[in-house]
């Protein structure tokens, strides 16, 4: 909670400032539409933090999981699908495919996929590509980005921990990873994050198969 009340601190200063700027000082519509604009920027990033946070606090009421026999390949083509139409500058290739079989929730899955993926587009530049890797049981997503400092790997996974501070609005939000902790946990999956500042990151995936 009190991180929560941290992070909708600096946004609602914001809003509540250009708002009362907007009503008690005459100012020339290029500042008028610039305070507008703030405005509606940061009350889009408070509603994109409510939606992370129905999610993360949905995840821990157990009956709204629906467990069922997935096509693991396909569900992290269609996520790949997904964010690469969010990011034509990023190519996502396929490095290995061997598809398999789990028992799981498959929006939680999707959300998992699509969380991982975007985060790797985050962190890359125009033109750097994302290597997929599917193989019975495991996936890995390596990304050839700014990477994390090796201090930071074991922190980036707490609810609104961010190693960049000064990212703002859908980089912003910090609750990405924590959320695909919590998917894995009830998916009874592992994670691990080797990075390399300047070179990138690869995570790892590891489930319990079907077949």
């Amino acid at each position: 909670m009190g991180s929560l009340s941290h992070e909708i601190r600096s946004p609602m200063t914001s809003v509540l400032g250009y708002t009362d700027m907007l009503l008690h000082v005459e100012i020339d519509e290029d500042t008028g539409k610039m305070a507008l604009q703030t405005i509606y920027d940061q009350a889009n990033y408070l509603k994109n933090l409510s939606a992370k946070m129905m999610e993360l606090s949905g995840l821990y009421q157990n009956n709204s999981i629906q467990v069922e026999d997935c096509s693991v390949g396909q569900l992290l083509e269609e996520s790949r699908k997904t964010v690469a139409r969010k990011w034509p500058e990023i190519t996502f290739v396929w490095k290995e495919k061997e598809n398999f079989r789990m028992s799981g929730d498959t929006d939680l899955l999707t959300s998992l996929f699509q969380n991982l993926l975007d985060n790797g587009a985050k962190a890359s530049r125009p033109g750097q590509k994302i290597e997929i890797g599917l193989r019975p049981g495991f996936i890995s997503i390596r990304d050839f980005g700014k990477g994390i400092p090796e201090e930071e790997i074991g922190k980036i996974c707490r609810p609104f921990y961010k190693v960049d501070r000064s990212r703002t609005g859908r980089d912003g939000i910090g609750l990405g990873l924590a959320i695909c902790r919590q998917i894995l946990e009830f998916h009874h999956g592992e994670m691990n994050i080797e990075s390399v500042p300047g070179k990138g990151t690869t995570i790892s995936l590891q489930f319990v198969t079907n077949c």
